[in-house]
């Protein structure tokens, strides 16, 4: 009997005497375990504390793995968490073009999985993106941060203010009324997925839209010309965000311009570059430019380069400014 419980004894201070301890980053604790998995989408693990709990530690949150062992597969997937951490970094210090490149690798890397890293690394590159104002590179980062919102993984940077609308999950950054045209191929997957505003956006941003009460639904069909949704968008204006107010207007501007009214078309453009440049930056930016084209063409030069010239100063990197055809403007 005694042999018995000698023998027990042994058997349970050494049943994880082979455990691993997983070293995390930052202010998180460390944590012992079996390792079960190992894959893009983290580090699968039973826990020392509870044998029952299974838990997936982030790639992006793992310092190392101890006592070290030969295992490249998992040693190839700690480089790849090494660099989503330094993304996250590099973009919360405001250093954007040192994180784009690196949040753009993982993201072709991570994308259609499901994972917290997954959702670190989209929505960073949809944050990145958006701060360049390149709106038609972001549509697909925004589709895929949808994605992962309904598919239950919060946002990593809660230090930030909400890339996405908390019910709508629109993007306030990203108009849709002036993205142009997407290769259709990237948004079928979206286009398809069972979760309903993923599919929704997708299908919104590759077909257009002919009926609807949404706020997305009636800004497109302003910006076709539908009087109806016109008439709805106008009636709500005083309920509205100032970022709201921004699409509307400058979903009327382009109502106005489907309709040959360069009259209206000029105020909605004047209205939406008055506002605060911070609102709207890449709308804002836009109007100054289409406003002062106008201008010119009506011959009142000296306005149209007071405008370019304001434009200048609120928004030197606007992406106005690099494409082929406005280059040296």
């Amino acid at each position: 009997m005694s042999r018995l419980l000698v023998l027990l004894c042994f058997l349970c201070s050494n049943a994880y005497v082979h455990a691993e301890v997983i070293l995390r980053r930052d202010t998180l604790g460390s944590i012992q375990g079996e390792i079960q998995s190992a894959g893009k989408t983290g580090l699968l693990l039973i826990t020392s504390e509870n044998q029952n709990k299974t838990v997936r530690i982030p790639w992006s949150s793992i310092i190392e793995i101890q006592p070290k062992k030969n295992r490249p597969n998992i040693d190839a997937l700690l480089i790849e968490g090494k660099q989503i951490w330094r993304a996250k970094n590099r973009l919360l210090r405001g250093d954007i073009q040192l994180a784009l490149p690196l949040l753009e690798s993982q993201f072709m890397r991570l994308s259609g999985t499901g994972s917290s890293d997954t959702r670190l690394v989209t929505e960073g590159l949809l944050r990145a993106l958006l701060a360049q104002g390149l709106i038609d590179k972001a549509v697909i980062p925004w589709l895929e941060t949808v994605r992962l919102e309904e598919a239950g993984f919060t946002s990593p940077y809660n230090m930030l203010d909400p890339i996405l609308e908390k019910e709508s999950l629109l993007c306030r950054h990203l108009p849709i009324m002036a993205l142009q045209l997407i290769e259709n191929n990237k948004l079928d997957s979206y286009a398809v997925s069972h979760l309903p505003k993923t599919k929704f956006f997708a299908q919104l941003v590759e077909q257009g839209v002919e009926e609807g009460s949404s706020f997305a639904q009636q800004i497109l069909r302003t910006s076709s010309g539908n009087e109806e949704a016109s008439s709805t968008l106008l009636a709500q204006y005083g309920t509205l965000e100032e970022w709201q107010k921004v699409w509307v207007n400058y979903a009327h501007f382009l109502f106005a311009k489907s309709k040959q009214d360069i009259q209206n078309a000029k105020l909605y453009l004047a209205t939406v570059a008055a506002v605060d440049p911070t609102v709207q930056p890449y709308l804002t930016g836009m109007a100054m430019v289409q406003l002062a084209d106008i201008l010119e063409s009506e011959q009142k030069l000296d306005e149209a380069r007071r405008i370019r010239y304001e434009m200048n100063h609120f928004f030197p990197s606007h992406p106005y400014f690099f494409t082929n055809t406005n280059k040296g403007k």
